[in-house]
């Protein structure tokens, strides 16, 4: 029997937009109404114990389903990986196509949700990734350079690059140096499980008001704020994880960790984290605004009306 590929017949959605839009609300209707599984695409979300600071859906870890479940949804990609290690991009898309099949295998709807552009349009379009074996030496020099001297490297070795990759991720752009270092520059190849363009799968985008956007983005991190935030990363920190690991662990985190280590106020640490919060959002629409292929929807009504049609097709 061959290997088991992405089915080009069944249907695919992907709910996709900035923070604070309401992706993981409209992906556990959508799942509820047409009988769907939903795929995490969240680079923070994918992380144990760091569920403050990533803004993960409230929930928990069903040994019995293999999946984290919320309002009795099933979640993949969520609460799998130890914040001490990393979870990169190329681990997402191998086994979000594997969650994928599983779930087409079922005859259940896939619904793939997301804030984290890179990782979704790495599975859709079918990147490849260039085998590049780690570099320890170069690793250890540049650990110790500042995340945003380490930006300005690779703005100079691959300005491409350094415009799609978040720009406070120090370990994505340590390895895009390491691989720019061996080839020139981060190539980006497309492969045979390329899912678009294709009539069978739809890509929503969540569109928002900016002005609204940025008023939910503030409640939402104070929300955060008193619920425990800071103790959050605190813990982390006391289970032996590292200052600068837990820096790239999420938006929220760097301000949160120059506070508990004194250097900034409280005030300061949470104007920080909505600053990086609305910067990432732009980065996020930048991002998008290329992709073509995404249809964007004001409304759930209007979605759910686009969904149900996309499905009877």
């Amino acid at each position: 029997m061959g290997k088991r590929t992405i089915s080009d017949k069944s249907k695919i959605i992907v709910v996709t937009g900035p923070t604070s839009s309401g992706k993981s609300e409209t992906a556990i209707n959508l799942a509820k109404k047409f009988k769907g599984e939903v795929i995490s695409a969240d680079s923070r979300q994918v992380y144990r114990n760091f569920d403050l600071g990533s803004g993960k859906i409230k929930g928990k870890w069903s040994k019995l389903k293999k999946a984290f479940i919320s309002e009795k949804v099933p979640h993949y990609l969520i609460d799998i990986a130890s914040p001490k290690s990393y979870f990169s991009v190329y681990n997402f898309v191998k086994q979000a196509q594997i969650k994928i099949i599983d779930i087409q295998k079922r005859n259940k709807l896939p619904i793939i949700c997301g804030g984290t552009g890179f990782w979704i349009s790495a599975l859709i379009e079918g990147t490849k990734f260039p085998k590049v074996a780690p570099n320890k030496k170069l690793r250890r020099r540049l650990a110790k350079y500042s995340t945003e001297k380490l930006y300005k490297l690779l703005q100079s070795i691959d300005q491409k690059r350094a415009k799609e990759i978040d720009s406070k991720n120090k370990v994505r752009i340590i390895r895009s140096i390491e691989i720019a270092n061996e080839l020139g520059h981060v190539p980006k190849i497309i492969n045979s499980q390329t899912l678009v363009p294709n009539k069978n799968i739809l890509i929503l985008g969540i569109q928002v008001d900016r002005k609204k956007l940025a008023e939910d983005i503030k409640k939402r991190l104070l929300k955060r704020f008193r619920s425990g935030l800071v103790a959050e990363i605190a813990k982390l920190r006391q289970s032996g994880i590292s200052w600068k690991r837990i820096e790239n662990l999420g938006l929220s985190a760097r301000p949160v960790v120059l506070y508990l280590k004194g250097k900034i106020s409280k005030s300061e640490m949470k104007k920080m984290a909505y600053k990086e919060e609305l910067a990432y959002v732009k980065k996020q629409i930048t991002w998008w605004k290329k992709k073509k292929y995404v249809r964007w929807l004001k409304s759930y009504k209007e979605i759910e009306k686009t969904v149900k049609n996309f499905i009877s097709e």
